[in-house]
């Protein structure tokens, strides 16, 4: 997990020091990327029989315009 972490942060920190955020912002929005999209797809697992099949994309967009502010 320690690996996977450190990617996300990696490639979010360049990103949110760019918009002035600051680098300090970068290990829980990392956090938030993991555990989220983990969760997005776990649960999008379970009921994908209900589910139409752009559910995943769309709440995968939905995160990274509350995080980034687009997709």
């Amino acid at each position: 997990m320690t690996q996977l972490l450190d990617a996300w942060h990696e490639a979010v920190t360049p990103h949110l020091v760019a918009e002035g955020r600051g680098p300090d912002t970068g290990d829980l929005t990392a956090k938030l990327l993991w555990s989220s999209l983990h969760g997005q797809l776990g649960l999008w697992r379970n009921v994908s029989q209900q589910a139409d099949d752009n559910a995943l994309e769309q709440l995968k967009d939905a995160l990274l315009v509350a995080l980034f502010g687009r997709s």
